[in-house]
This record gives structure tokens, C-alpha cells and sequence, in this order.
């Protein structure tokens, strides 16, 4: 597998490309009506890598008011049916998509209100027009959020973990021979843990159909992570052998650790 670091190194001058062509484009954007424009996405997460079905740049736009004509400043929509404002040009006589995302300024207070995801998008963006530096100065603001909110969800997380994998609900299914159940159980606090490694990480969590995917470029991780996860995402889904070979792995080499990290987590905070 190709993790996020090694794919940003492979597509490094293409994506360098890209941001330039972007650049270009807001440059030359009517900006009466907008207050921010990010660049989000894998383009500046610094990993896009297009297939043969092709792909946009993602912008995330602010605006000033709620009576914004996108028509007006972008261009007409070329793909309506979904939630985005889509358009194509050329810039230096080079085709470029744009797939922007409009809306009303994030002030803290909003972001708040954002799903994990929706936070996550934001904050791996990058600004590429600021007036007056206002979401520049919001961020701090959301990052003493963030601080917080990543604190208190690694600790619930942990206690959801224990719950799932605990004495009272495995015995509640190893009494009625539920194996499958007790895979699933176990699933889900894998998958937990995983959410666990973006918090320790100081992130919110990506999406799900890319939650594991970045994890293997994160500076913590439990020793050995990549085999261990190999191992763990095996499973025999009927057998009550294979539950427990499972669930002492991932306590012994997964939960332990994070356990570990949220103590360090804690103490610094103290000091």
C-alpha cells in the first residue's frame, strides 16, 4: 500500500501544478460577495492522483451574504445533481475542473455545529483569499476548540471501547454462542481505536471511506501498526476461537497503548 506520505512525494511537482493553475483561477475570481476561499481536498492535502474517470479541485468558498448568485461569479453549474457548484475553464489554455463548496462564513460558534468530517475538511484546507485576515484570526479560536473537543473525545471514546469489548457484553453473547456479534463488537472498537489515533494525533477524523487509509502516516502509533491491523482485520466470523485471538491482540497491543498515550495526553495538560 502506498500511504499518504509516499503518494504526496509521488505527486508532489503535478499537485504543485494544480495549486498554481488555482491560484490563478481565484486570482482573477469577482470577490465583492466573498470573504474566504480555501483550497481543500487532496489537492492541498498534497496526494491527488486522479484516475481515468478524472477529478476537481475542491475550493471551499465563503461569502459575505446569503444572496450569493454562483452563477454570476463561476459560472454556470455543470453537474446540478450534486451539492456542489461544479464548473470547468481553461487557464493557460489548460482545462481545470472546480468542485466549490458555498457557504456562509464558519465562525466558530458554526464550526462547532460541524459533524467530525466537516471539521476535519476545513482544517486540512488551505487559505488562498482572506480579506481583512478574518478566518486567519478565527482559527485560533476554532484550534482552542479543537484542543478541547479532541480531549474529551478521546476519553469517551476509550470508555465506548471498554464498554463494547467488556465482561458484561461478551458474556451476554458467549452465552447465546453469538460469535458473529461479538466480531462485530469487536469491529466497531477496532474501529474506535482507530478514531482514538486521529485524536492522539491532534486531528478530527477523516470520512469513513478513508478513516484507516491515513492513519499509517501518523507520527503515534502503536508499535508495528501495519501488521497488527493485518491481523486484526482477519476474522473467522463463527468462531469463538478466533474472537478471543482477536480480542487479546487488540487489548494487548492496541488498547493498552492508547490507554498509555491518553495518560501522557493528560499529564501534560496538567503540567
Amino acid at each position: 500500500m502506498k500511504n499518504l506520505n509516499e503518494m504526496k512525494a509521488r505527486q508532489k511537482d503535478f499537485v504543485g501544478h494544480l495549486r498554481g493553475l488555482t491560484e490563478k483561477y481565484v486570482a482573477g475570481l469577482e470577490k465583492e460577495k466573498i470573504q474566504t476561499i480555501l483550497l481543500s481536498g487532496s489537492v492541498a492535502r498534497g496526494d491527488y492522483f486522479p484516475g481515468k474517470l478524472g477529478g476537481y479541485v475542491d475550493l471551499i468558498v465563503m461569502t459575505k451574504e446569503p444572496n450569493f448568485d454562483a452563477n454570476t461569479v463561476f459560472g454556470k453549474d455543470i453537474e446540478p445533481e450534486i451539492p456542489y457548484h461544479c464548473v470547468e475553464t481553461f487557464i493557460y489554455d489548460e482545462k481545470i475542473g472546480f468542485e466549490i463548496d458555498i457557504r456562509p462564513f464558519v465562525y466558530v460558534h458554526k464550526f462547532e455545529t460541524f459533524d467530525e468530517p466537516g471539521k476535519w475538511s476545513i482544517l486540512e484546507s488551505k487559505i488562498l483569499y482572506d480579506e481583512n485576515d478574518l478566518f486567519s484570526k478565527e482559527l485560533s479560536k476554532i484550534e482552542f476548540l479543537k484542543k478541547r473537543e479532541l480531549k474529551s473525545y478521546l476519553e469517551k471514546t476509550i470508555f465506548e471501547i471498554e464498554r463494547l469489548i467488556g465482561d458484561y457484553i461478551c458474556d451476554k453473547w458467549l452465552r447465546r454462542a453469538g460469535y458473529i456479534q461479538l466480531h462485530e463488537n469487536l469491529s466497531k472498537a477496532i474501529k474506535l481505536g482507530i478514531c482514538c489515533l486521529y485524536y492522539i494525533n491532534g486531528s478530527y477524523v477523516a470520512p469513513d471511506n478513508r478513516l484507516s487509509y491515513y492513519t499509517y502516516s501518523f507520527e503515534k502509533l502503536p508499535e508495528n501498526y501495519e501488521r497488527m491491523m493485518k491481523m486484526l482485520m482477519k476474522q473467522n466470523i463463527s468462531s469463538r476461537r478466533d474472537f478471543f485471538r482477536r480480542k487479546q491482540l487488540f487489548e494487548s497491543e492496541f488498547l493498552n497503548w492508547l490507554k498509555a498515550e491518553k495518560i501522557k495526553i493528560t499529564a501534560i495538560q496538567i503540567d
